[in-house]
């Protein structure tokens, strides 16, 4: 296994345990935005998503690109 690859996944780690949630959480997450995200919008790629901070507070800054909005159909 490539040390870079090696070294992403210890500093998954590591950022998990600071957050106290665990690295498949935070990819349910993710995939959670992004089917939301997807309801409303069609995406030009997948959102990026960064969740950060620690046991005190977590940052969620999260970057998505749409071509356009989906229309709702509101008025039937």
């Amino acid at each position: 296994m490539k040390k870079s690859v090696v070294n992403k996944r210890a500093q998954k780690m590591l950022e998990s345990d600071r957050l106290g949630i665990s690295y498949d959480a935070e990819n349910v997450i993710k995939r959670d935005i992004e089917s939301l995200l997807s309801e409303y919008f069609y995406l030009k790629k997948r959102p990026e998503v960064i969740i950060d901070g620690d046991k005190t507070h977590v940052e969620i800054n999260i970057t998505a690109v749409a071509k356009s909005v989906k229309s709702f159909n509101i008025l039937k």
